[in-house]
């Protein structure tokens, strides 16, 4: 269960990590930014300072800090515009599952039960959400699409 973001305790800890910053310690700053982080992942900024304290740190990289790097750079893309988690999510294999799942039980027939998969998509959480989302989109964009000429009403009518 995750504790409810803290605002306030965490704006001490990134402003801690920004004094750290500013000297030269690296180090301890990216330690205060991880804790502002964990307290409230939603603090603004804060993503974009776990990058720099991290990319100044001076150590080599090995392949985890590539991916918490990456991590918190889509963190931080989500931050300053929302509406980006839904193609973050859409980069997860995670979303294919979920959509095939969805595609899967919108073709099933009759009395076919489809429990099973409800309940896979159920326990998939927010990425399920956002594949459904997609899933009905791309069906309402195909009932939006116009007749082609030629086919059902004539151009000009």
């Amino acid at each position: 269960m995750s504790k409810k973001p803290n605002p306030e305790k965490a704006l001490k800890h990134a402003a801690k990590g920004d004094s750290h910053f500013q000297k030269g310690r690296y180090d301890r700053a990216l330690k205060e930014y991880r804790r502002a982080e964990e307290i409230d992942p939603s603090l603004p900024g804060i993503y974009d300072k776990l990058n720099q304290a991290h990319d100044r740190q001076g150590s080599e990289w090995k392949m985890d800090d590539f991916a918490r790097s990456v991590s918190w750079t889509m963190e931080g893309q989500a931050q300053r515009s929302p509406p980006i988690r839904q193609v973050h999510a859409m980069l997860t294999p995670e979303w294919r599952e979920a959509s095939e799942i969805a595609y899967r039980i919108l073709a099933a027939r009759g009395q076919e039960d489809v429990s099973a998969d409800v309940e896979r998509l159920v326990g998939m959480g927010e990425v399920a959400t956002r594949a459904l989302i997609g899933v009905l989109l791309e069906i309402r964009q195909k009932f939006e699409a116009p007749a082609e000429p030629g086919r059902g009403e004539e151009e000009g009518e």
